[in-house]
């Protein structure tokens, strides 16, 4: 008797069709997990994966953790770059490559901040990284009631792919730019 393994996943897409992203419901699980072992400071990580033939979505196959050497506060995250590299030749070795970054914002709203849309914003225009369109995908909440924000960065705009709908939150973080 063969036994058929089954993969679930999120698939979310733009209004126009023009960008997807399928997220395996293994990886978000992942997530969750990262971010119940990281409450209440957040955290985050890289996105690794890859393209439709036709470059039209993106496909998560690999999240990573917060590399060693991050900072992460009760309303910060700054992600390392410690092992990034390595962790990018490797997944280069199968074809995969670096989509975007993930971090999570405890008890709060998953809307990306002004810092975070800026960071999405010089990601999408660094040559180096070779990601034009990077993902950002954003958990908010708690393990009782998760939230997310998925987007892609295209040409300095924001592109909302899906928002959860916000409950009451309890936490409320102001950063120095606002």
């Amino acid at each position: 008797m063969n036994i058929e393994k089954i993969e679930t996943f999120k698939y979310y897409e733009s209004f126009n069709g023009s960008y997807g992203v399928k997220l395996p419901d293994q990886e978000l699980e992942y997530i969750h997990s990262l971010c119940m072992n990281s409450y209440p400071y957040e955290t985050g990580g890289i996105l690794i994966g890859r393209y439709s033939d036709d470059l039209k979505w993106a496909e998560i196959t690999t999240i990573t953790g917060a590399p060693a050497e991050s900072k992460q506060t009760l309303c910060s995250f700054v992600r390392s770059t410690r092992g990034i590299i390595t962790k990018l030749k490797r997944a280069w070795q199968k074809q995969q490559y670096y989509l975007g970054e993930w971090h999570y914002h405890p008890n709060a709203s998953p809307k990306p901040s002004a810092l975070d849309l800026k960071t999405m914003v010089n990601l999408s225009k660094d040559e180096d990284l070779g990601c034009p369109e990077p993902i950002l995908l954003v958990i908010g909440g708690s393990s009782s009631n998760w939230l997310q924000y998925i987007g892609v960065y295209v040409k300095e705009q924001e592109i909302e792919l899906y928002r959860s709908e916000e409950r009451r939150v309890g936490k409320e973080c102001r950063s120095r730019w606002s």
